[in-house]
């Protein structure tokens, strides 16, 4: 798929044709952003255990609300505190 891709590219002359080609792209990316998001959506609900991704590590929480485009999450010890609530994307999230 990538050598065909890489013909596809290689053929275009003018930079309409790239610049539709980017415009393609970037609505193809979004398009399946919005679908992970979706799923992790529909598989996460209050008092659901998950997995928050970051770069440092790990965390386990708990989802206590679930909004369009992130969930509030209260995480136990976090940073020396005993709980906090975070507001965390729903990318970032996996259920445990």
């Amino acid at each position: 798929m990538k050598a065909s891709l890489l013909k596809a590219i290689n053929n275009v002359n003018s930079l309409d044709e790239i610049n539709e080609v980017v415009e393609l792209v970037h609505l193809k990316q979004k398009q399946l952003r919005a679908e992970a998001a979706k799923n992790v959506k529909n598989s996460v609900s209050k008092g659901t255990r998950v997995i928050i991704s970051q770069s440092t590590g790990n965390l386990i929480g708990e989802v206590i609300k679930v909004n369009r485009t992130k969930a509030v999450v209260k995480i136990d010890e976090y940073k020396g505190r005993s709980f906090v609530n975070c507001t965390v994307p729903l990318s970032m999230l996996k259920t445990a």
